[in-house]
């Protein structure tokens, strides 16, 4: 899914979320975790795909407040 390109701080002020990493990250799009590129947007729902997290090429993922920022930097959305 594509939309238009835009910033993780504006996406974080439009969804009331909390941002963590990179604020001018750019998203270009929606994908799954595994499948997420660089300007990518992905959301970790379910316990069971948290090691993806860790692997993600993904710009940015939602995440809720308790899952603990892996190693790879990834910015984050809480």
């Amino acid at each position: 899914m594509h939309f238009k390109h835009i910033q993780v701080e504006e996406l974080a002020a439009h969804l009331g979320a909390r941002v963590e990493g990179d604020p001018a990250q750019e998203i270009r799009g929606v994908a799954g975790l595994e499948e997420a590129g660089r300007y990518d947007l992905s959301f970790l729902a379910n316990p069971r795909y948290t090691p993806l997290l860790g692997k993600t090429q993904a710009g940015a993922v939602l995440v809720d407040e308790q899952q603990p920022r892996p190693e790879n930097g990834v910015t984050l959305l809480r």
